[in-house]
Order: structure tokens, then C-alpha cells, then sequence
């Protein structure tokens, strides 16, 4: 699995992916982190999350190293189970080779 740097993607990106066996992974939850530099914006972003998402965040920002543990306890106390991209697709990922994983059910060409 990889996540292309900025989710930049094109057809020849998911050929070369799909050559190797690998899917492009992706999000539909923006938490914004790099933009907001806040960890309440942040947090409540991520927040937006729904069954079967996947959140990108990234952990060179202070302010989002500091939303975390806030976000992981609100999700958990929502009823969510955190977990990877593979546990999330619940089967090998060579199943998706050269598919565009957004989420558990949001998956495309």
C-alpha cells in the first residue's frame, strides 16, 4: 500500500502501483493539520470522522501531536475502533493492486 505524497496520482502512478501489487491509499477525512496549525481545529476535523474512515494527519506538527490523544479518546467514547488501512480492508491488499482506497467503502479505479 502507498500513500502518494500529496495524493498526487495519475493513470501512470496507478499503473506502476498496480504492476506492483500495490494500492494508492487516500483519505476522506482531511484533518487540515498543515494548514491550521491548531489542534482544535484539528480535533474537530478529524471529528467529522464516520465508519470506515480514513484520516490524514501528519506527526511533524506539534499542535497535532498535541490533538491526538484528545481525538483517539473522543472516537473511542463515540464507539469507534481505531485501526489500520489493512485491518479496515479486512483482506490482503494485494486484493485492491492498483485501486484508490478514500475509505472502507470508497474505493475507485
Amino acid at each position: 500500500m502507498v500513500r502518494p505524497p500529496y495524493g498526487s496520482q495519475n493513470a501512470a502512478v496507478m499503473q506502476l502501483l498496480k504492476s506492483r501489487g500495490e494500492a494508492g491509499v487516500f483519505w476522506n477525512i482531511d484533518s487540515q493539520d498543515w494548514k491550521n496549525l491548531n489542534a482544535a481545529a484539528t480535533t474537530a476535523r478529524v471529528l467529522q470522522a464516520r465508519r470506515g474512515s480514513i484520516v490524514l494527519m501528519h506527526d511533524i506538527h506539534p499542535t497535532t501531536v498535541q490533538a491526538i490523544p484528545g481525538i483517539i479518546d473522543q472516537l473511542r467514547a463515540a464507539g469507534f475502533t481505531l485501526v489500520t488501512v489493512p485491518q479496515l480492508l479486512g483482506t490482503s491488499p494485494r486484493t485492491y493492486a492498483g485501486l484508490r482506497i478514500f475509505g472502507q467503502w470508497d474505493i475507485e479505479n
